[in-house]
Formats: C-alpha cells, sequence, structure tokens
C-alpha cells in the first residue's frame, strides 16, 4: 500500500517510471550497478527498490549494512527461498524498517476506516 501511495502520488500511477526512478536511488544509495547482473537478479532489485526508496536514510547505512541488502536481493533471485530467507532475517535494521513502512500503511488504513465509520454514524442521525 505505501508503495502504491508513493507511485501514485510522484510518478502520476505510472509503474514504470516509478520503477526506473526507485532503481536508480537505491542503486546509488547501496553503491551498486546491476550492469552486470542476470535478468533475475534486475528484476528482484526492481521489485526491491519500490520498497527500499522508502527508507530514508538509506544512503547513511554502514557499508556492511549495504553489502547485506544487495546479497538479499541477489538471494532472492536465486533458486534458495531459504537462503533469501535467512539473509533477510539476519538483517535487523532492513527488517525494522520493512515493519514501520507496513505498519505506517496500517496506520493510514485504520485511519480512513474509523473516519469512515464516524462518517457513517454522523449521516443515519
Amino acid at each position: 500500500a505505501a508503495v502504491a501511495r508513493r507511485t501514485a502520488r510522484l510518478y502520476g500511477g505510472d509503474p514504470e517510471r516509478a520503477r526506473r526512478a526507485c532503481v536508480e536511488k537505491v542503486s546509488d544509495a547501496l553503491g551498486i550497478s546491476a550492469a552486470r547482473w542476470n535478468d533475475d537478479e534486475r528484476r528482484a532489485l526492481e521489485n526491491f527498490s519500490l520498497l527500499l526508496a522508502l527508507v530514508p536514510d538509506l544512503s547513511r547505512w554502514t557499508e556492511e549494512e549495504k553489502s547485506a541488502v544487495v546479497r538479499i536481493i541477489r538471494a532472492k533471485a536465486g533458486a534458495d527461498e531459504l537462503a533469501y530467507l535467512r539473509l533477510l532475517q539476519k538483517h535487523q535494521r532492513l527488517r525494522r524498517e520493512i515493519i514501520r513502512i507496513g505498519a505506517g500503511s496500517r496506520s493510514r488504513r485504520r485511519g480512513r476506516r474509523q473516519g469512515q465509520e464516524a462518517e457513517a454514524g454522523s449521516s443515519s442521525s
């Protein structure tokens, strides 16, 4: 939901434009070039970038944290899903950010629902 809102707000709902911009932002933040990556790895980077672009301080993470993110992205493209999950579980900072982003989405949905319920209650009076 957070990714969809950002895409709509910043890129006029154009998912390809959003992907390109997010890949560029995340690649710069991580200090990588995916030019030599295989198609599956580039696709994983494109997909992950939509989420990682929501991490405000990604460029200031330590080199170790950034390298671990790159390993996670490349593992996601691999055949061994368990290896990807293990790497993701070990990356505490990334996990915290994913939870923070998801929690923000849930609290906004909850607020909208409460507003709609209040509106419905006042219109039935």
